[in-house]
């Protein structure tokens, strides 16, 4: 089945986030329950044959680029369910749960004030890799994801019939 999902926990996403959120109990917090939803989630859509999991970093940063991915498909989902269900309760002054992605910039404007963004066909065209533009966790997460999905294609001379095998052969 080749390898599985990294074996990511709460406090693996703590460390990666240490200061994107402000965790705690509360309803205006993120809660572990929280994180642990978006890791569940993640595991839904992440492919764990895509990525290296070769060790970078040291204690206490010591992770790989597989579990990387994983986290920061974890945030995006974990964001997207705070934002659906109204957010933190009380203001926050924490980028993470107000991440809001942004494409490449395709116009501004001055009276009016109006930007337009625009992403590459192959991310727009294909719906499993468009949600992933809606927040910097996902687009952090494409940024690893893409690299991935191109192969390299080469020409080779050589016979285009097969063989013909002589009657002989035994």
């Amino acid at each position: 089945m080749g390898q599985t999902t990294p074996p990511a926990s709460v406090a693996d996403f703590k460390v990666q986030f240490s200061r994107d959120f402000h965790y705690g109990v509360g309803l205006d917090t993120v809660r572990d329950i929280d994180i642990q939803a978006g890791l569940n989630m993640a595991s839904t859509v992440y492919n764990p044959a895509l990525f290296d999991t070769t060790s970078v970093g040291v204690i206490p940063n010591l992770t790989s680029e597989a579990l990387m991915a994983y986290l920061y498909a974890s945030a995006h989902f974990m964001v997207l369910s705070l934002q659906a269900a109204g957010g933190l309760s009380a203001v926050s002054k924490y980028q993470g749960v107000n991440s809001q992605g942004e494409g490449i910039v395709s116009g501004k404007g001055v009276g009016g004030v109006n930007v337009s963004f625009s992403w590459p066909s192959t991310i727009v065209d294909n719906p499993a890799l468009f949600q992933f533009t809606k927040t910097s966790y996902g687009q952090s997460y494409l940024q690893i994801l893409m690299l991935k999905l191109v192969g390299n294609v080469q020409v080779v001379a050589g016979e285009t019939q097969p063989e013909q095998n002589n009657p002989t052969d035994v």
